[in-house]
């Protein structure tokens, strides 16, 4: 956050339950988040403090081509346990501009508190247009050695400020989830040889800690790139059978004709894990199927060098590493 901003402020009474008169004024303030790429400028807070709460009469933000506007209130009593209520109107807001996501939404957000309870972000958004390029990297082996203990600190222990950030956490350490999330289409999802178009009813529930989905995405149109060639869509869904927002179980089925067989690539499974299978019309075994799409002929008239490239192919996709 950057920019100007002017505070002026009476407190008095208790730091559990103060007691508060003043202002707060900001204009041509800035936010960014260098992780997801949001930028918020233009911004304009307005707000007074009075009793034990700021009251923001106005927060105001250009969000890309679309805005933000927020207001509500904010309590700074401890003994009422920190209650807010902070109600927000985004249109055509540009919430993500990275390399891997970019995402606008349009529609009503409401951020509230109330003692005992961790803070509940609920909500309807609709998404005017989506951008997600799938990036999957291979986990780091990392060799555990077996044997090692950590000796204990000897001598009286050591007092300092290191331990100070862990005692009490963030007012927003946990948020609680209730949005529904909506796109009639222009979810662009690429990357792992899929150009594809997409629309979602979904509902994002649980915490920011461990998100829960129900609902469905469902393709609208694409391809799927696979051992250079380029298969169209057929079908396409994505479900949550666990609620699991990272790892759905996904349906994908591509076709393409290769000479006079039409060829299907059927993708199923978890997206941990996901599986492949072929079929074809006519029907072909999987070795000629295989044949076909990476060398656009019969088995019968592969070369020595390609019977053993369809020799190690066929044994990586039997073995589960097709993905």
């Amino acid at each position: 956050m950057s920019g100007p901003i002017a505070v002026a402020a009476d407190f008095s009474c208790s730091v559990a339950d103060p007691c508060l008169a003043g202002v707060v004024r900001g204009k041509d303030m800035v936010y960014e988040n260098q992780t997801y790429g949001t930028r918020l400028t233009n911004m304009v807070v307005a707000g007074r403090f009075t009793g034990n709460r700021l009251e923001i009469d106005q927060l105001t933000a250009t969000a890309g081509d679309g805005k933000v506007d927020a207001k509500g209130y904010v309590s700074l009593a401890q003994a009422d346990g920190y209650p807010m209520n902070i109600a927000m109107t985004l249109d055509n807001a540009r919430l993500a501009r990275s390399e891997n996501i970019a995402a606008r939404a349009t529609g009503n957000l409401t951020l509230e508190k109330v003692a005992g309870q961790a803070a509940l972000l609920s909500g309807s958004l609709r998404l005017p247009e989506t951008r997600y390029r799938i990036v999957r990297e291979g986990a780091a082996q990392v060799p555990v050695l077996t044997g090692i203990r950590r000796k204990p600190a000897a001598g009286r222990p050591r007092i300092s400020g290191d331990g100070l950030a862990a005692v009490g956490g963030s007012l927003f350490d946990l948020i609680r989830l209730d949005i529904a999330l909506k796109a009639a289409d222009e979810i662009y999802v690429s990357g792992m040889g899929l150009e594809s178009e997409w629309m979602a009813d979904i509902v994002l529930r649980g915490t920011t800690l461990a998100p829960r989905v129900t609902g469905e995405i469902e393709l609208v149109r694409g391809t799927l790139g696979f051992a250079g060639r380029s298969f169209e869509l057929q079908e396409g869904r994505v479900t949550f059978p666990t609620g699991d927002a990272y790892d759905p179980a996904i349906r994908l089925l591509a076709s393409d004709t290769i000479e006079t067989v039409t060829v299907n690539v059927a993708v199923s499974g978890r997206a941990s894990n996901p599986q492949i299978a072929f079929s074809s019309v006519p029907g072909l075994p999987q070795d000629e199927i295989v044949s076909r799409i990476l060398f656009g002929d019969s088995i019968t008239s592969l070369s020595p060098l390609q019977a053993v490239q369809l020799a190690s192919s066929l044994n990586t996709l039997s073995s589960g590493a097709a993905d």
